[in-house]
């Protein structure tokens, strides 16, 4: 394993963008992965991170108007886009909160509250469906969905039995349910009809297939297009293929042994294939072949995930860095607290320390005024970045919390993008979300 050395002693510089590449010098090159820079006033430099991963920001931004009140256990993230109205919601401590006009984070319960799944093991499946948020809380209640102007949440299911879910999916315009409180549920797959009436959504009961071969549960689902469904367990991999005139319209077929995913969140798409983690083997690539095994080259990483820990490996991708991203807890930890990234097209691998439960991709607020740009830029704008970089409304990667990592002021000295507080923005001080602009450079570990 090759590592990425940088020693910062070649004293101050401060008369070029902290990214130059005046800033560096190579230590024997070319054999030697040593450099030492120069230090920018203690922009470019990470005196508190652990070896592995740092990330450096020009400033911050107002994110929130509030911070959430139970800020303790973020188990899902959502946007929610109908065509004209962006929601951001995530679910906490058992409550789902969406942020309002005022970016205030609204308590989003039933006129009856219900407090949902808390447990570290319950993270949300999630799906969005004809302007609707729509989640399971692994089970423990029926499903419920909301939508925008919505006051309240409702149920989902207000027809027939109100069945229990682990797991949602959307595949030929049908809602998916698997795993339920029913008798064999651990093996169980139920729809509904095409574009479900809303006032009177049911899962009939002859709309139902098993899982074949019943000797593993079901984990987990993932889809590629639009007519092709795959149903995981830690043990298998099966196909769901769509046909709209048959009865029952899904036929399930096993495909894979030996192969299949340690749980739902860990399954991420990239519209093209299927990435998740096997047990036996780490990461794989999956899109409807042979799975092939990507994560070779951090297997000292991930042999340090506690077995009974893989239930809360989280991942997302990032369209805009074309990376695959997992949150995982490494060397012993029971939360999440490394970043994986895997890069779809040169296969490699960086990692960051993290604290994150949960990821999701949000097109954000950006509102930096002038004087906030003459802080942020260090007092040199206009430099390498035009002023759209700081106003434009971006799409970036928020993580939901689970504990407080340092002291805010000793990351606020050095700029660095961090979360603490439990909560699904970037930064939380003084009692508002704040969320850090414009990555100047990522120091990961860079591998073989």
């Amino acid at each position: 394993m090759k590592y990425l050395t940088i020693k910062p002693v070649l004293g101050l510089k401060n008369d070029c963008p902290i990214n130059h590449g005046s800033l560096f010098q190579v230590e024997d090159p070319p054999y030697n992965s040593v450099y030492l820079t120069h230090d920018t006033g203690g922009q470019n430099i990470d005196y508190e991170r652990k070896r592995g991963g740092c990330g450096k920001a020009y400033g911050r931004v107002q994110w929130s108007a509030s911070v959430n009140a139970q800020k303790t256990k973020c188990l899902g993230l959502c946007e929610l886009f109908d065509g004209t109205s962006r929601n951001y919601i995530y679910c906490d401590n058992g409550k789902i909160f969406i942020y309002n006009s005022s970016r205030v984070p609204v308590d989003t319960n039933l006129e009856t509250p219900v407090t949902f799944a808390t447990d570290n093991i319950d993270l949300y499946s999630i799906i969005t469906f004809g302007g609707y948020f729509i989640f399971a809380d692994h089970g423990e209640h029926t499903p419920y969905k909301w939508k925008h102007g919505d006051t309240y949440l409702t149920k989902l299911i207000l027809d027939g039995t109100e069945y229990k879910f682990r797991y949602l999916m959307h595949l030929g315009n049908r809602i998916i349910g698997a795993y339920s409180d029913q008798d064999n549920g651990e093996l169980e797959i139920r729809y509904t009809d095409i574009l479900p009436a809303w006032a009177t959504l049911t899962f009939a009961a002859a709309d139902q297939i098993y899982k074949p071969e019943g000797d593993h549960s079901i984990t987990g689902l993932g889809k590629i297009g639009h007519n092709t469904g795959f149903v995981f367990s830690d043990e298998d991999i099966t196909r769901l293929d769509y046909y709209s005139a048959a009865k029952p319209v899904y036929k399930a077929v096993r495909m894979f042994e030996n192969w299949g995913s340690v749980n739902h969140q860990a399954i991420i798409s990239d519209g093209v294939a299927l990435y998740s983690f096997d047990k036996s083997r780490g990461f794989f690539r999956f899109d409807g072949g042979e799975p092939q095994v990507i994560s070779d080259d951090i297997e000292e990483i991930i042999a340090s995930i506690g077995t009974s820990y893989y239930p809360l490996i989280f991942g997302k991708y990032i369209p805009h860095s074309d990376e695959m991203c997992w949150t995982v807890p490494v060397n012993g930890s029971a939360t999440p607290n490394k970043f994986l990234f895997f890069n779809r097209k040169t296969k490699g691998w960086r990692v960051e320390d993290k604290v994150a439960r949960c990821l999701d991709v949000w097109q954000t607020f950006s509102d930096e005024t002038w004087t906030e740009l003459a802080v942020l830029a260090g007092g040199r704008w206009p430099g390498d970045d035009g002023w759209t970089e700081y106003t434009t409304e971006s799409r970036l990667l928020v993580m939901g919390n689970s504990q407080t990592r340092k002291d805010i002021s000793e990351f606020q000295k050095y700029g660095l993008i961090v979360l603490t507080e439990l909560m699904p923005i970037w930064i939380f001080t003084g009692g508002v979300a704040i969320r850090y602009r414009k990555s100047r450079m990522r120091v990961g570990l860079p591998l073989a």
